[in-house]
């Protein structure tokens, strides 16, 4: 299963229109979803998935991302799920940028200390 990650820039599923469309995407049944391309569903049926939902980790509506959770029984997700799952995309981004603002300020504060 190596071979499936990572993916593709042009690659299709749940992740791809979760960042091109911007907003979730909750797959009830992967294995017969058309949004699923084939090679997704052999994963899916591979690993005994049913359900899939994808959100996009957005950092000033720039898709940088996106956060998937997965489970066996078919149905999707609820909209409180996907609610819950989009506060931790959410604070995922925030995580990465604070990070990135971190490195930055090192990287500004060891050019001055070697001057």
């Amino acid at each position: 299963m190596r071979t499936f990650w990572p993916r593709p820039l042009h690659a299709k599923g749940a992740h791809h229109l979760a960042i091109r469309d911007r907003r979730p995407v909750n797959i009830a049944d992967a294995a017969s979803d058309p949004r699923v391309p084939e090679d997704g569903r052999a994963v899916v049926r591979l690993r005994d998935i049913r359900s899939v939902v994808s959100v996009p980790l957005l950092r000033h509506d720039e898709a940088i991302g996106t956060i998937a959770v997965n489970r066996q029984e078919p149905g999707g997700f609820t909209d409180d799920e996907i609610a819950l799952l989009q506060t931790f995309a959410d604070q995922a981004v925030i995580a990465i940028e604070n990070v990135r603002l971190f490195k930055e300020l090192e990287e500004k504060n060891r050019a001055l200390t070697t001057c």
